[in-house]
């Protein structure tokens, strides 16, 4: 069966096909992370006073959000670091 598609439409359609094929080859990731899990459960167990999240301190609570940006921080600084030194060595 073949079908006939209008010139003025064959334009939009090839339009519509590659926004699709885009769409599917640069969305692999799920957009959430592990931490953001962790940091939404914790959040729900402390709102609600479950378990012993319930004691637990925000800064606790929000860690999931905040350590890896942290541990990234710290790494970037020990490489700057070890950069400089490697630097001053070789003067």
């Amino acid at each position: 069966m073949v079908t006939v598609v209008p010139q003025y439409m064959q334009k939009n359609l090839t339009l519509l096909n590659l926004t699709n094929m885009s769409k599917t080859s640069e969305n692999t990731g799920s957009g959430i992370s592990i931490g953001t899990i962790l940091f939404l459960i914790f959040l729900t167990l402390k709102l609600a006073e479950i378990g012993p999240v319930k004691d637990w301190n925000w800064w606790q609570v929000t860690s999931p959000l905040w350590v890896p940006i942290t541990a990234v921080l710290i790494i970037m600084i020990i490489a700057g670091l070890v950069v400089v030194i490697v630097e001053q060595l070789k003067k």
